[in-house]
């Protein structure tokens, strides 16, 4: 049973209707054996009978004349019959008034010849291994006058038997080959199937192929199980289609973070070499001035002149290290903290009056107009957006003319919040990308003031960064000259 255990199904398909039809083919043989058996010695024994009839009925006259003679001649005509090996004219008191053959012995009647009951004409016989017989009472006026027997041999009967035994084998055998021919055609309805689904299940397991699918138009369990076979694989496949495109999104995005960091780096380097250099020009240059004013001081003081306005100058440069050392620290942790500050929803155009109304009593020389859209709301935090329009108009303010306003407005175009802050005065630079950059001020020497680092514009471009916003700069046009700021970040 554990070697059957491992054939395929197909095998296991294939042994249970051959074992079934042959099973069936064997009892259906048997059956026909055992009816030929069965009816063949029926017909012996019909035949004895009405041999045994005739005979006897016309041997009534020789043995109630006791003419053994005519009784023998009647006997002699079963001589035709090769398979009668024995007969006898018996009279009532068992003497024997003719025979033919040699008697079976005295063992005739334990052989299987007797009359069943002692009932008189009634017909008994018994199959016996190579014989058969039967007697047969003769009767004169319904009085027995004497007994017929005969005895037939089953010789012939056996061959036929065999040969009958031969032609069903022979049926059996082109049965069985008819019945395996069959089976491996109607097998292929069952295993079929199922083989192909097997094949499909190494493909998808072997390869990782999930646009594998199992052909299949039957009706039956078989089919149901494909058709789920096939259902699962469609889910599979698009789940692994969603995982190749979220994969290759999220491939994406890192690609677009790790160019994002690299610039970031980049930038962090640049910065610090920009750092560095103008630490180390402006500090030169403050350095130089406190000793050469504590030179001329030195001097001075040994003639007894004044040195007040040396002083002053000694001041000045200190005062300007001291800036200086302020808006590096200033922008060191600026770009640290940004990122991390809390945001929430906040309507910038009121933020953006508030302040204006603050602009005018601080610039009392500059006209200061607001041009705002109404309940323009950003997602932010409003400390560094205010610190982003302090820087915009301060900027606006020192490069505006006397005569002409700083105008702020506030529009929403599509999705997006537009702060544009503009004035007319000094005309853009033609270099005017460096003008967002970390320590850069291209503003002439006359307008320039002491605590002026070029960090106003970097803290601009940075706070609108980080609330994924940008900055941008143009001319004011128009026939005009001037400047125009615009920050855009999106609206909420």
């Amino acid at each position: 049973m554990n070697s059957v255990r491992r054939f395929s199904i197909k095998n296991k398909l294939m042994l249970i209707m051959m074992t079934t039809s042959s099973a069936a083919i064997i009892l259906m043989g048997a059956a026909l054996l055992l009816q030929e058996a069965i009816s063949g010695q029926r017909s012996i024994q019909q035949q004895l009978t009405i041999l045994a009839d005739v005979i006897g009925s016309g041997s009534i006259d020789a043995i109630t004349a006791n003419d053994s003679a005519a009784a023998q001649e009647r006997l002699d005509a079963l001589a035709v019959e090769r398979d009668i090996v024995y007969a006898a004219i018996e009279r009532d008191d068992g003497s024997i008034v003719a025979e033919i053959g040699e008697p079976p012995g005295s063992a005739l009647e334990p052989k299987g010849v007797r009359m069943l009951g002692g009932d008189e004409g009634l017909l008994s016989y018994v199959l016996i291994p190579d014989e058969i017989g039967i007697a047969r009472s003769i009767r004169l006026a319904q009085e027995r006058i004497g007994t017929i027997r005969i005895v037939s041999s089953l010789e012939r009967f056996k061959t036929g038997l065999v040969q009958f035994l031969t032609l069903v084998i022979v049926i059996a055998m082109l049965s069985g080959l008819a019945a395996c021919l069959l089976c491996s055609r109607l097998n292929k309805l069952v295993s079929d199937p199922i083989l192909r689904l097997r094949q499909a299940m190494q493909t998808v397991s072997e390869k990782r192929d999930y646009s594998v699918r199992v052909d299949t138009n039957a009706k039956d369990e078989s089919g149901v199980l494909a058709a789920g076979f096939n259902h699962m694989l469609d889910r599979i496949q698009s789940y692994d289609t969603e995982l190749a495109i979220r994969s290759s999104r999220l491939e994406k995005e890192v690609a677009a973070r790790t160019l994002e960091l690299t610039a970031s780096n980049r930038k962090r380097i640049v910065w610090l070499e920009t750092m560095a250099r103008f630490l180390r020009h402006e500090l030169k240059n403050s350095t130089v001035g406190v000793k050469t004013s504590l030179d001329l001081i030195e001097r001075r003081a040994s003639r007894n002149q004044p040195i007040d306005v040396y002083l002053g100058r000694a001041r000045k440069s200190m005062a300007n290290m001291n800036t200086l050392l302020t808006s590096a620290g200033d922008a060191s942790t600026l770009e640290a903290t940004l990122y991390q500050e809390p945001r929430h929803r906040l309507d910038l155009s009121a933020l953006i009056r508030y302040e204006i109304d603050q602009y005018r009593s601080i610039y009392p020389e500059t006209t200061v107009i607001a041009d705002c859209q109404d309940e323009i709301f950003v997602l932010g935090n409003d400390s560094r957006l205010v610190q982003m329009l302090d820087k915009l108009v301060s900027n606006a303010v020192e490069h505006a003319d006397d005569r002409t306003p700083v105008t702020v407005s506030l529009k929403k175009p599509g999705n997006e919040a537009q702060l544009m802050v503009s004035n007319e005065g000094v005309a853009l630079p033609k270099d005017k990308e460096r003008l967002f950059d970390l320590f850069v001020s291209l503003r002439s020497p006359e307008r320039k003031t002491g605590d002026n680092c070029g960090l106003g514009l970097y803290i601009v471009r940075l706070v609108a960064e980080s609330h994924a916003g940008y900055l941008e700069s143009r001319d004011i046009g128009g026939g005009r000259v001037g400047a125009v700021f615009t920050v855009t970040l999106p609206a909420v």
